[in-house]
């Protein structure tokens, strides 16, 4: 991921979201925070906690962007489903990207 992020010949919109398995800052998140904005997600969501699943605790989960992308809605579903199908809430982002 760094030499993708780093390589100056790949223009265009960059989106990388997920969970990075990362308690504190660590290097993924000095390595994406240098690069590319991160989403606040308070801006969309009353909780942003997403592990674990059934009583979430953290904030494991992130999206990071460059260029012309717009963050349109983030949503955090908390269904039966979503509970049990992983470990975390599942975190669905609505992007416009251009």
């Amino acid at each position: 991921m760094g030499a993708i992020l780093q390589n100056e010949e790949l223009k265009g919109p960059k989106i990388v979201l997920g969970d990075f398995n990362e308690w504190m800052r660590g290097a993924t998140t000095q390595l994406l925070s240098g690069r590319l904005k991160s989403v606040d997600l308070t801006n969309y969501l009353k909780r942003r906690r997403t592990y674990p699943g059934l009583f979430p605790l953290l904030h494991l989960d992130h999206i990071y962007y460059a260029g012309h992308v717009e963050i349109v809605g983030v949503e955090l579903p908390r269904t039966r489903l979503a509970k049990v199908a992983s470990d975390h809430l599942p975190l669905v982002a609505d992007v416009r990207v251009g």
